[in-house]
């Protein structure tokens, strides 16, 4: 804020609307993103975990962004299951990896993760789902699509409780 201060003091702005603010700093932006791409990119990397956290305190900004990493383990093997069968996975990931990019390069808050939030529990519950079943934990018991079928786990399965 020193520096912004700074800087608009040297262009002879004291309280600059939003228009001047932006016609100050948007070439200085250009400028760094041109002559210091590595710069750049680190800072990038920096704010994406600034992206994840939502909360009064340090403390709670953790423990929210622990959930959001334990979420985001889950969403991808969601991904990982539906990308094979939906488009949807992909439209998705393709927003949650541009709000990622897009804010932490401008201004990453925890706000404004919030709506892809929606799109990608659903995806992140597909995944816990898939992994409980896959442990074998529960068996989903769905019909078969034609009951008399020899080869059809349902079917077996259903003989293997008879006897």
């Amino acid at each position: 804020m020193e520096r912004e201060a700074e800087i608009l003091r040297q262009n002879g702005k004291e309280k600059p609307s939003h228009i001047e603010k932006d016609e100050i700093f948007n070439p200085i932006m250009k400028d760094y993103m041109v002559h210091h791409p590595f710069r750049f990119a680190v800072k990038i990397l920096k704010q994406i975990p600034a992206f994840w956290m939502c909360g009064e305190t340090t403390k709670k900004s953790i423990v929210f962004m622990l959930l959001a990493l334990s979420a985001l383990v889950f969403f991808i093997k969601g991904f990982l299951v539906l990308r094979k069968t939906s488009i949807f996975a992909y439209v998705v990931l393709i927003t949650v990896i541009y709000f990622n990019l897009l804010y932490a390069a401008i201004l990453a808050w925890g706000r404004y993760s919030m709506p892809i939030y929606p799109p990608m529990l659903i995806i992140c519950l597909y995944g816990i789902v898939q992994h409980v079943i896959k442990r074998g934990k529960v068996a989903p018991d769905l019909p078969p699509s034609n009951p008399t079928d020899e080869n059809d786990d349902f079917v077996s399965r259903k003989r293997i409780q008879q006897v």
